[in-house]
């Protein structure tokens, strides 16, 4: 049996998430912006626990302060559920040494491009 088409877009899906998760790592500004070039879009919105927020540029600040206080670490997705353009993504946040940061669950909203238009997390404070 071939792949269908819901198999394909789960498969963009999860290859564009997998792009915005590494963007949170400890890489060269320059690879983080062709990362969340490719994954999401410039009026991105946002809602974390801490704030909410609009725009690729307030995205990169995020992530700039979380590898502040966090260097070295990154993100693993651990499962994702998808239907039509959303995600729903378990993840843990893992330090340098692979210990674990944070769990969290994070909802994404796909635009018509196929890049991320709308986050959602979650995660205790």
């Amino acid at each position: 049996m071939g792949e269908t088409n819901t198999d394909m877009e789960m498969s963009r899906l999860a290859e564009t998430w997998e792009k915005y998760g590494a963007a949170w790592s400890a890489i060269p500004d320059s690879e983080r912006r062709q990362l969340l070039d490719a994954s999401v879009q410039d009026s991105l919105t946002l809602a974390t626990p801490q704030a909410l927020g609009a725009g690729r540029q307030q995205l990169e600040s995020n992530i700039k302060e979380f590898q502040k206080s966090f260097p070295g670490a990154s993100f693993q997705t651990l499962k994702i559920r998808q239907h039509h353009e959303f995600l729903l993504v378990d993840w843990i946040a893992r330090s340098e040494d692979g210990r674990e940061l944070l769990p969290g669950t994070t909802y994404a909203q796909f635009g018509a491009d196929g890049r991320i238009m709308h986050l959602t997390g979650f995660w205790e404070v």
